[in-house]
């Protein structure tokens, strides 16, 4: 039994709080019983039972001897029951109360803050996914694939494995994140699948099917599976957001690492001879104080601080360079929503309460080859994908460590949700998908170019720093 004190609750209030203890007795299986008190004293005698409260929740204004009386209450305990308060509470108790988590409102007790809340107390951290809900999740590829294309697929079987790498001649993640979970969806499949698709979905004949429109149609298709997982969990308590995507396609199978910390499961499928790969990876992470729930928070603004992308460059050039030897800036353009095309793209994606970022390693093989022989003394002819992806893979992150850095100092706390790599022996096809602002920073480094593509969503971004309207301006950009 968990118990939640109220301290002269309003009718409303009190309403609230029994409309969210049920959801989280429905949804968690979580038995919420709720004690209102009159005032302080009854507070005490309460907890003087032995009463171990999972929150105390004060609406009204307390007057100064109340808040007096909670003071000299608090400090002596060793569990200091955790405080859900109203800004005017908060702000008289905040200064005073030392080692005790509270927690302010600045707006109103609505249900959907108050079930955040509560959840974010009472839910055990660390819960595992049920693996019921994940397989009843990727089982639903079948009707989707087969209500958008008329192809029944053949589901091969659900198994649960270590973090590995892929080879395909296409693949998309989808990374999600929200209510202590994160993780990634990902899809490895043949042209040749994604064509048949194509020509169900879009009606055309097998000549007339483009790798753009192989691309939008896996695109779609994620974007679906996704949303039915999403759905499931939201039936049993969890919201999430689609944070980042990626498709990534050529003519060869290229090789792809994806890495998630936590649970990996891997669902397989078959058309004839064509298979049809999901790999669904998630891992719990800390809900920071006082987060917004990604599902609904509207964070964001268009802008780009030139002083994180400052600190971008210098990340950039003190990481990717030859014995202190840095590369020089070329240009910056605008990051479109279309297909690029590289050797290799090898990303980075973080998210906070306070936004998004992501950086993208645009890097040729001729640079990666120059980077590997000049510092590690390996023949070009000898850098496999793998031994590419590795170090690439090393560069973005010591690129985005950088970047967290500087925009540590502007109040930003981000997580890495996504880090995974693509590379092909031939050319590779990318489209990028993510919330915010991008720009391509070109770079060279010893008259090899290469790029850096960067993008951000942020709450606390400063107008007066915007790069946007200079990139804006640019002829290259329009």
């Amino acid at each position: 039994m968990n118990y939640i004190l109220l301290l002269r609750p309003s009718e409303a209030l009190h309403k609230t709080i029994d409309e969210a203890s049920k959801k989280l007795a429905g949804i968690h299986q979580i038995k919420v019983e709720i004690d209102g008190v009159k005032n302080t004293l009854e507070m005490a005698k309460l907890m003087d039972q032995g009463r171990r409260y999972g929150a105390i929740i004060v609406e009204q204004v307390l007057e100064e001897i109340e808040i007096n009386f909670i003071l000299n209450l608090y400090h002596p305990l060793k569990y200091k029951p955790p405080m859900l308060l109203s800004k005017g509470n908060y702000e008289k108790l905040v200064k005073q109360l030392h080692g005790a988590d509270l927690t302010p409102v600045f707006r109103d007790f609505n249900r959907d803050f108050v079930f955040d809340y509560l959840k974010e107390k009472l839910v055990v951290a660390e819960k595992k996914i049920d693996i019921r809900i994940i397989k009843e999740v990727l089982l639903s590829v079948t009707t989707i694939i087969h209500e958008n294309t008329q192809v029944k697929l053949d589901a091969l079987g659900l198994s649960e494995i270590r973090s590995k790498d892929s080879r395909q001649q296409m693949s998309s993640i989808i990374a999600f994140i929200g209510d202590g979970v994160m993780g990634t969806l990902s899809i490895a499949t043949t042209n040749n699948l994604i064509s048949l698709f194509c020509q169900k979905m879009l009606y055309c004949e097998p000549q007339d099917v483009t790798s753009a429109m192989r691309t939008d149609v896996l695109n779609e298709l994620s974007n679906q599976i996704l949303g039915a997982f999403r759905l499931k969990l939201s039936q049993d308590g969890y919201e999430l957001a689609a944070s980042m995507q990626i498709v990534v396609s050529g003519e060869q199978e290229h090789l792809y690492q994806t890495k998630t910390n936590g649970h990996y499961y891997y669902l397989k499928f078959k058309h004839e001879e064509d298979e049809f790969l999901i790999t669904f990876a998630y891992g719990t992470y800390q809900k920071q104080k006082g987060e917004s729930n990604f599902a609904r928070s509207k964070v964001g603004q268009m802008v780009l601080d030139v002083r994180i992308v400052n600190g971008l460059i210098k990340s950039v050039q003190d990481v990717v360079n030859i014995f202190g030897e840095k590369p020089k800036k070329l240009a910056v353009t605008e990051q479109k929503g279309m297909d690029y095309e590289s050797d290799s793209i090898h990303i980075l994606h973080g998210r906070g309460a306070q936004g998004s970022f992501l950086v993208a390693l645009d890097m040729p093989r001729d640079v990666a080859c120059l980077i590997l022989q000049e510092t590690m003394g390996i023949k070009p002819e000898d850098a496999t994908p793998d031994i590419i992806n590795d170090v690439c893979g090393e560069l973005i992150n010591q690129i985005a460590g950088g970047l967290k850095k500087v925009t540590a100092h502007y109040g930003y706390d981000f997580i890495n949700v996504y880090h995974g790599g693509f590379c092909a022996e031939g050319q590779l096809h990318y489209l990028l998908k993510n919330q915010g602002l991008y720009l391509r920073l070109d770079f060279g480094l010893r008259d090899h170019p290469f790029t850096v593509c960067f993008g951000m969503e942020g709450g606390q971004t400063s107008k007066t720093f915007d790069l946007w309207s200079y990139i804006k301006g640019l002829a290259q950009a329009k």
